[in-house]
């Protein structure tokens, strides 16, 4: 993939050094979020022809 839009939801990619996971659209009143930030957690929006960088990746959650 290279193009934001072609991503499923779940995928994981690099954008601009950092590392998402493409979200179903979340809409609020001030915002619009389709990705989120893996080390952080905080929601993003990534324009859909953004150039990506895809990784075929396994994601594994740990409780605390």
């Amino acid at each position: 993939f290279s193009n934001f839009e072609e991503l499923k939801l779940g995928d994981v990619f690099n954008y601009d050094g950092v590392w998402y996971m493409k979200i179903d659209t979340i809409k609020s009143e001030m915002s619009v979020f389709n990705a989120v930030e893996l080390e952080t957690g905080i929601l993003e929006y990534i324009a859909p022809y953004s150039d990506i960088e895809y990784q075929d990746v396994e994601l594994r959650v740990h409780d605390f």
